[in-house]
């Protein structure tokens, strides 16, 4: 019996020196001593200081001397940085560089920080029908170039029905819900979209409640800070931009428990940064992180959230905004990855009795608008092509893209026909 016994102890032990092993060999470390397995950040975390030094550093290096600034300057736009696709932003956190285009020739702004065709794109005053999308990278189209994203594809399906159109993409990569209602009532005035277009791509709900990006993303390339919107009486208040001097963003998150604003940031939890001897096996701190960022992953949509409140009445806000303006709001609903994945699927519908994790915020924002559900039609097509295609790395593929464009096409004709009537009026 002791002979078992020790057999049982000596395999466990020898199990858990091998495991032990090959997640040490597995795992990423940054600069910061950050560990990551397969996109779980593992505890302790460690605060984001040299990795967001770093990248502010080649941002700052990339930023034009005062003495070439000036020949920079006209009453369009200013040049402050080469080399950089999104530059900080006083007001929303950050925005594209204006009249940019990336080395890959995948990424191209106008002066006016709209992804376009060519720099030198304008947009004067409108003479057509004109749609603005808002949203993150899923919307703006990370991944894939002008040509095959959403906006393009549908102003490709309006031209084809007789519809004159121009569809304008001021989508921004890593943006929040907050972030996009900004930039529509920054912009509003100036360009008068007669239809808003919104991306929800529901991760968007936590970053509603992020404020400095790297807790939130520690190895994000975004270093910046960001407004945010509390509930202060039931009512929406804004914080502003807090760091509009990037430079001392590192100073901050090194002294973070000291700064005034520190605890607005939803993604900052003092006890994950304490050192804990647990922690120093790399099987128990994969296991146990992995297990605290599904349910901290679950709480995140649930009413009693914050990000799902803060969300709730963002969206609010942001529809009242736009049809106050007597233009037409168009929520769409953009799926991820992780919501094709069928052991994803089976355990949200076992764990949860759910479909996808964010329901009750679906829910909720379908009851204060219709939205465009892409969902079946992309699965649709993923099953009948073997669950390949609808993805890049992360982003949409082409192909995805344009089974959403067809999806708000399609809606747009539905719902909203009198634009078809007039159009047709108007030939």
């Amino acid at each position: 019996m002791k002979q078992k016994l020790y057999l049982l102890i000596t395999t466990l032990l020898i199990s858990f020196l091998i495991s032990e092993i090959a997640l040490t060999l597995m795992t990423e470390k940054d600069l910061d001593g950050n560990l990551s397995f397969n996109y779980v950040h593992l505890k302790p975390y460690h605060l984001p200081i040299l990795e967001t030094a770093k990248k502010i550093k080649e941002i700052e290096n990339n930023k034009l001397p005062d003495s070439l600034l000036v020949n920079y300057e006209n009453e369009n736009f200013t040049r402050e940085y080469f080399n950089v696709r999104l530059i900080p932003d006083s007001l929303l956190g950050w925005v594209p560089n204006p009249i940019f285009k990336s080395t890959d020739g995948l990424y191209i702004y106008n002066r006016d920080g709209i992804r376009s065709r060519d720099i030198l794109t304008e947009y004067p005053p409108k003479t057509k029908l004109r749609i603005a999308i808002f949203g993150d990278s899923y919307s703006h189209g990370d991944e894939v170039a002008f040509e095959n994203t959403i906006g393009n594809y549908l102003e490709e399906f309006l031209a084809k029905n007789n519809v004159d159109s121009e569809v304008l993409n001021f989508a921004v990569s890593g943006y929040g819900i907050d972030q996009a209602f900004l930039r529509w009532n920054l912009i509003n005035e100036q360009f008068k979209p007669d239809i808003v277009i919104l991306g929800i791509q529901f991760e968007n709900a936590k970053r509603n409640i992020n404020l400095v990006r790297p807790f939130y993303y520690y190895i994000t390339e975004i270093p910046y800070s960001k407004p945010r919107f509390v509930i202060e009486g039931n009512k929406l208040q804004l914080l502003k931009n807090p760091i509009v001097d990037i430079t001392k963003t590192v100073d901050i998150i090194e002294h973070f428990n000291n700064w005034e604003f520190s605890h607005f940031e939803g993604f900052y939890s003092e006890e994950n940064y304490n050192p804990n001897i647990f922690y120093y096996s790399k099987t128990i701190s994969i296991v146990s992180s992995t297990f605290s960022q599904l349910l901290d992953e679950v709480d995140f949509y649930k009413p009693q959230h914050e990000s799902f409140q803060v969300t709730y009445k963002v969206f609010e806000m942001f529809k009242d905004s736009v049809e106050r303006k007597g233009q037409i709001f168009i929520p769409v609903h953009l799926p991820v990855k992780s919501d094709f994945d069928f052991l994803t699927q089976k355990f949200l519908d076992f764990a949860y009795d759910k479909k996808f994790i964010y329901d009750e915020l679906f829910d909720a924002l379908t009851k204060k608008a219709n939205f465009v559900e892409s969902y079946r039609a992309l699965e649709s097509w993923n099953k009948a092509n073997d669950n390949e295609g609808l993805f890049m790395k992360h982003h949409y593929s082409p192909k995805a893209n344009k089974i959403i464009a067809n999806q708000i096409f399609d809606f747009i004709q539905n719902e909203h026909p009198q634009i078809f009537i007039h159009s047709a009026r108007k030939d």
